[in-house]
């Protein structure tokens, strides 16, 4: 199932915030979880497939903002289905990076992944 809150936003929905929850936006970028810290921070990463090869940008905000910025802000989120690392390493988007993410955030680039390699 996927929703468009962050998952832990909406408390009704009975859902949390883990590592490994990831969202697509609408051109085709994807974020996934990458960490929530006991001080609260959420780490995460940004992969933007609009290139030949895709990049992956860094990025942490304190979870009250986190669930803010990425709830019904074009991310189609899922806490229950594995992120899909088949569709990062065998084929790229046709999408932008959401340009919103990386303008209003001190996003650090990753390595350029090459295909078939992770960024880690």
């Amino acid at each position: 199932m996927s929703t468009a809150q962050v998952p832990g936003y909406v408390e009704a929905n009975a859902d949390k915030l883990h590592v490994g929850c990831w969202a697509e936006s609408a051109d085709g970028s994807l974020l996934l979880v990458e960490g929530v810290t006991r001080d609260g921070s959420v780490k995460y990463s940004v992969i933007d497939r609009s290139g030949d090869t895709p990049a992956e940008y860094y990025g942490e905000l304190v979870e009250p903002a986190f669930k803010a910025e990425f709830s019904d802000a074009g991310w189609t989120w899922h806490d229950k289905q594995k992120f899909p690392w088949a569709s990062v390493h065998g084929g790229v988007g046709s999408g932008a990076l959401a340009k919103s993410v990386v303008a209003d955030r001190d996003l650090l680039p990753a390595v350029t992944m090459g295909r078939g390699q992770l960024a880690h």
